[in-house]
């Protein structure tokens, strides 16, 4: 097997970016599911909700340039 640049043998290592990107996208995950555990269906709902108007914002503010 060969390496090419798209597709080298080994792995490379994670910038500081992304690992703090997916350090976030995981520790968001795991309170929610803590909130879940605590909370039963109100902490499923609530961030669910809340999520809802976020995604609104960003919307508007994606379309407005």
């Amino acid at each position: 097997m060969t390496a090419t640049p798209d597709h080298p043998i080994h792995s490379q290592r994670w910038t500081g970016t992304e690992f703090v990107a997916l350090l976030v996208a995981v520790l968001a995950l795991a309170t929610w599911g803590g909130s879940i555990a605590l909370f039963g269906f109100a902490g499923l709902i609530v961030p669910a909700l809340t999520l809802v108007g976020v995604m609104a914002l960003v919307l508007v503010l994606i379309s407005r340039g």
